[in-house]
Formats: structure tokens, sequence, C-alpha cells
């Protein structure tokens, strides 16, 4: 089974921040899990 990552963003802050919420989500998951993750852009 592939594991699946679903995040809300309710007031837009990891949509639009300059590239700081990917930053933080792709160093959580680092330090959680001792894993790099690909996380795609998205077009909104």
């Amino acid at each position: 089974m592939d594991e699946c990552l679903l995040l809300f963003d309710i007031d837009g802050t990891l949509i639009d921040a300059g590239g700081a919420g990917v930053g933080a989500i792709r160093l959580a998951v680092q330090d959680l899990y001792g894993d790099e993750i690909a996380v795609p852009e998205l077009d909104v």
C-alpha cells in the first residue's frame, strides 16, 4: 500500500509563503522519518 500525506491549507500559508511551508514540511519529514520526500509544485 502506498503512503499518502494529505494537508489542508486553511489560511493559504503553505501555498503562498515563498516556499517556507514546503521547506518546513520537508524538514519535518526528514527529522521524523530520516527520509527526504519529493513535494510537487502546485500551480494555483
